[in-house]
Parts: structure tokens; sequence; C-alpha cells
């Protein structure tokens, strides 16, 4: 939580201050239960809610949902005057989210996280992998270490896939032979060379990449301060 504290006005620029005031556990995430924490939080720090112009959140359904999330269904109950507001690069994330649900395109970043995974948590495969990689491609590329996908933000996978397309031949060679094992996770390596040998997901994973160069640069310009600053001020004039 972050109310602001104060807010003051020179040359015509608006200036808040945010204060952090602390983690709260919760138990029952629905609506009406998340809003009289809320409330009872604001009640022990003395808040005068009848002061509250607006709530922001990072576009989470339960929160900011137009038909029963807290902000429409509780809060506005007790605090009519005021409206919600969505950081930019949140809308950007949640919009990516939902082109993201395509079977396709959902089932192809599965396979990439499962076969990050797997040469990050096995020792085995991570020496395979740096064996091919040592082999056949070490001096002809920038990194040499696979990346996680981002659970939460998908506009942050963007160097995780485009690392993986540029290391794929070396995947594929490695979990090939990793396959030809007879080691635990060799039935795994199995599953994730055929995987990957797809149509689906080769057109799926280039797909992805063109996507994200797309939007990593709308989404670094979204963080922009002073974007951020004068998109606000204009909303709240």
């Amino acid at each position: 939580m972050y109310p602001v504290r104060s807010i003051s006005q020179i040359s015509k620029l608006l200036f808040f201050v945010k204060i952090f005031v602390g983690f709260i556990p919760i138990n029952d995430q629905s609506s009406e239960n998340l809003a009289n924490v809320i409330l009872q939080r604001c009640d022990e720090l003395n808040l005068d809610m009848t002061k509250c112009v607006g709530q922001g959140y990072d576009g989470a359904a339960n929160m900011a949902g137009h038909l029963s999330g807290v902000s429409k269904q509780e809060l506005e109950k007790i605090i009519p005057r005021q409206d919600t507001f969505i950081v930019p690069v949140t809308v950007l994330n949640l919009t990516l989210s939902n082109v993201m649900s395509v079977p396709a395109i959902r089932n192809c970043l599965g396979v990439v996280s499962q076969v990050v995974n797997l040469f990050q948590e096995s020792f085995e495969c991570k020496q395979k992998f740096f064996k091919k990689l040592s082999k056949n491609m070490l001096q002809t590329v920038k990194r040499k270490r696979l990346l996680r996908l981002c659970d939460t933000r998908f506009i942050e996978r963007h160097d995780s896939i485009i690392v993986f397309l540029e290391l794929f031949e070396c995947i594929v060679m490695a979990l090939e032979e990793i396959a030809q094992r007879t080691w635990t996770i060799s039935s795994t390596a199995s599953t994730l060379h055929s995987a990957s040998q797809k149509s689906e997901f080769l057109v799926s994973i280039v797909v992805c990449e063109k996507l994200f160069s797309l939007t990593l640069p709308l989404s670094i310009f979204l963080q922009n301060k002073s974007f951020r600053f004068s998109f606000r001020c204009e909303v709240y004039k």
C-alpha cells in the first residue's frame, strides 16, 4: 500500500509523495475481504478516507475488475468520489498476456520454460549443453547461458526468447544426445526434443520473438519516468 502523504503544486505540476506502509498477509482473496483489510489498515493509520481521490492497482482482476473487483464492488460503496488508475505498462502486459493465451503460443512458451529448467537444474544436462556449445558455437555467440522465462511479466521474456533462439542448435543437439542416455531425465529430454522439432513450435517461437521485439521498445518507453509523470498529470486534470 502506498497512501499519498502530500501534494504540492509548483509551476502547475503535481508532485506526489508516497509512503510504504507494509505488507499484509491475506488468507481470503475475495473482493469483500480485501476491501475490509484495506479499510482496516487505513483506519489504523488514521487516514481520512473522505479525502481519497483514487485507487491504483497492477491490473489484478480481484482488485481492479470492472464487475467484481475491490474498487468497483466494495470501496466505491464507502468512497464514491474516487477513480481507478492502472499503470500504462501494466495495460501492455495484460494485453500481451491475453495474446499469449493462444494455444500454440502458450504451448511453445511452456516447452521453452521446461527446456531452460532442465538445463539449469540438471548438472549432467548443463555439462552436455556447454560441451556442445564449446564445440560448435562458442566463438560466434555473445551469451552462453539460457535465461528463465519471467513468470509474471510477458514483456520481460524477450531476452529469454532471443537467447533460446541464438543457442537453439546446441539445445537440440544436447537434448538429442541426452535422450539416448539411460539417465533419469532422458525421457524428459526425448519429449522436449520431439516437441522442439515440430513445425508449430518453430513457427510459434519465431512469432514470439518478432512480437517481443516490437513491444520491448514500447515497454521501455512506457516506463520512462517523464512519460509516466506527464501521463498521470493529464489524467488527474
